[in-house]
């Protein structure tokens, strides 16, 4: 993956597009709260909105027309991959970064566990790398602090007693 995570909504919703439950959760998180304001309706919200609709009054699934149920195909990160992940995550903030000498921030934690995921899954899709699964580093963030007391408690198993509040 190129460049930094685009949290842009307009990011949000291609992504949700293309299979991201994840995504399509966060961004209708952002439209309730862009359409609770009295702030304007962006085009690309009303052109998502509408094609919402006109797929539910054609009879799709109001779960699937919102990208918040995958349909015919697994969804692309698995709740425990994500966990996985994220203990990972907490598990690094507990170490110092050899370039800096300083702890891991939670940003450069989430990377470095993405990052190794990652490259996992590139081994299991040997034949074709473009359909390996890929977590970003934001997706492990966000699973952190849904989970975070559940990520901790796991996270302790590694370093009993040594854990530190962030």
């Amino acid at each position: 993956m190129s460049g930094d995570y685009d949290d842009t909504l307009e990011a949000m919703l291609k992504r949700a597009r293309n299979g991201s439950v994840l995504d399509a959760k966060m961004a209708i998180r952002a439209i309730a709260y862009v359409l609770s304001s009295a702030s304007p309706v962006p085009s690309h919200v009303r052109k998502y909105l509408a094609d919402v609709l006109e797929r539910i009054l054609a009879g799709t699934d109001a779960n699937e027309a919102l990208h918040i149920k995958v349909s015919h195909r697994p969804n692309i990160h698995d709740f425990v991959d994500l966990k996985r992940a994220a203990i990972r995550m907490r598990c690094y903030m507990e170490y110092r970064n050899e370039e800096t000498g300083k702890l891991f921030t939670k940003k450069q934690a989430a990377k470095k566990a993405a990052i190794e995921y990652n490259e996992s899954q590139a081994r299991f899709f040997l034949h074709d790398k473009t359909h390996a699964p890929k977590l970003t580093r934001s997706a492990v963030e966000l699973f952190y602090d849904e989970y975070s007391s559940e990520i901790d408690a796991e996270a302790k198993k590694c370093f009993p007693g040594k854990i530190h509040k962030i």
